[in-house]
């Protein structure tokens, strides 16, 4: 009787920390969701939102913990690698003194296998990508996560960035009228920036 009761006390913390989160009010978001952790350890979704908010809050490292930790507990979750990876993307690896893109990068393919329309997790590994000069792999995830969903206007303004960064300002102006259209306000500076006495590619 007390585990279901703990149990249901877990249930109501962890609602409670989702009311906050919405609410924006992430230090008692944290709060609720660790006490529905406390009466319920196997919550996968506590911990998960949990690392949602400390990854909100650039607390990276708590959050790849919280993220371990409902992987373990659902190691099927697409989500929880896409946001593991964004975490391990903004922490440095000590041995190379760079962003652990590569670690990132593993995520973002995981959470592409779990999940095949993951138009984040394309886009995402494409950042990580370009990071390490890895031009082509980053181009054919930018049109895949487009290829998933056409609204993504954070993916027509970064292939466009790379490709004006790789064809020296003679390409881009396509994809950034296309983030532009999307309501998209740095895309719109970048076309008057290069793109008005031009072709557009």
């Amino acid at each position: 009787m007390s585990e279901l009761n703990n149990t249901d006390r877990g249930i109501k913390y962890f609602s409670l920390g989702n009311q906050m989160f919405i609410d924006r009010n992430y230090k008692a978001a944290i709060e609720y969701y660790t006490n529905a952790i406390a009466f319920s350890p196997k919550h996968a979704s506590a911990y998960f939102n949990r690392g949602l908010v400390k990854l909100k809050l650039k607390s990276n490292i708590e959050a790849i913990y919280d993220f371990d930790k409902a992987l373990e507990l659902n190691p099927t979750n697409s989500n929880a690698y896409l946001h593991r990876g964004i975490a391990k993307s903004q922490v440095k690896n000590y041995t190379s003194n760079l962003n652990d893109y590569r670690g990132a990068i593993d995520d973002f393919t995981k959470s592409i296998k779990y999940k095949e329309s993951n138009d984040q997790a394309y886009f995402q590994r494409a950042l990580a990508r370009s990071s390490l000069n890895n031009y082509d792999g980053a181009v054919d995830d930018y049109i895949k996560a487009l290829e998933i969903n056409p609204k993504n206007k954070l993916a027509y303004l970064e292939l466009g960035n790379l490709k004006n960064k790789l064809y020296k300002f003679t390409h881009g102006c396509y994809e950034w009228q296309k983030a532009s259209d999307l309501g998209c306000k740095k895309a719109k500076q970048l076309l008057k920036l290069y793109c008005m006495n031009r072709k557009s590619h």
